[in-house]
């Protein structure tokens, strides 16, 4: 598991795989994992928006086209942005000679994770540096992932996210894909299954 250590991805998600993308978006995700596509994909960088209700499986389907991309010789990181600014705060060292803001600049894949109004919103390393950030990384043809569960059409209205998110929403619509995840969401699932197991007749 140590790469999967390296590329900062949560334990929960160690196991994501195809099958566990909601069926109704499977098939098209699938072809983005063959390897032709995938390698045009990443040598020529993409920008990515998974958009979809919460727990529907974003981080799931971005994990494992990390890990396919990882399996054909392009290493990803991942990260959420409250972690990327906390680190960028402290300084906080990814390995011995880089940190790990360097890390989200220079790495072939980099997943944003959970992407929300409120990481730009805030102070510090807010809209303005999430911008560069992103746009360093697009003319730089590296590739990008951003896992967001509000609705990236909405994102481009003054009145929901207020003037200082606009220019985070422009080089987004200009340079990345939006990708809705169609599906019913993991949580449910979990909750239903707790409640058939406390409830219902499996427990007789």
């Amino acid at each position: 598991h140590s790469d999967l250590v390296r590329m900062g991805i949560p334990e929960r998600y160690w196991n994501a795989k195809l099958g566990l993308i909601p069926e109704a978006v499977r098939s098209k995700f699938d072809k983005l994992l063959q390897k032709e596509r995938l390698c045009k994909c990443m040598t020529e960088g993409f920008g990515m928006v998974l958009t979809g209700i919460p727990c529907v499986g974003k981080t799931s389907a971005a994990v494992v086209l990390m890990k396919v991309a990882r399996m054909w010789g392009y290493p990803g990181f991942f990260i959420a942005p409250n972690a990327l600014r906390r680190a960028v705060f402290s300084e906080q060292v990814f390995d011995e000679d880089t940190t790990v803001l360097e890390r989200c600049k220079s790495v072939d894949l980099l997943v944003l994770d959970d992407f929300r109004v409120a990481d730009v919103g805030a102070k510090g390393f807010g809209a303005s540096e999430f911008v560069q950030l992103l746009r360093y990384r697009t003319d730089a043809r590296l590739s990008t992932i951003l896992t967001v569960s509000e609705n990236i059409y909405d994102l481009e209205e003054p009145d929901y996210v207020g003037e200082h998110f606009l220019p985070l929403i422009r080089p987004l619509r200009s340079s990345f894909t939006d990708f809705f995840i169609e599906g019913p969401s993991q949580e449910d699932q979990v909750r239903n299954r707790m409640r058939d197991l406390l409830f219902g007749d499996e427990g007789d």
